[in-house]
């Protein structure tokens, strides 16, 4: 959470682009509410993945699109 309205917050302060007024008006809004994480998309080697399972935090995995790799 500290992370994302540390990355909104130089945003909005050091790129001009087509929305920032919104941008500012949802950093408002993240500052006074929080943020709310249910849920994430994690990409990488299934073993790697695998770690998660051990993770606490963690309890629902559900495997999408996949693609095999040519390492050679």
């Amino acid at each position: 959470m500290q992370q994302l309205i540390a990355d909104v917050e130089w945003m909005t302060n050091n790129i001009k682009y087509n929305g920032v007024d919104d941008d500012k008006r949802r950093l408002a809004y993240l500052k006074k509410n929080g943020v709310q994480v249910y849920g994430a998309t994690v990409t990488g080697p299934v073993r790697e993945l695998e770690k998660l399972k051990e993770e606490q935090e963690f309890w629902e995995f559900r495997l999408g699109r996949i693609e095999v790799w040519n390492w050679s």
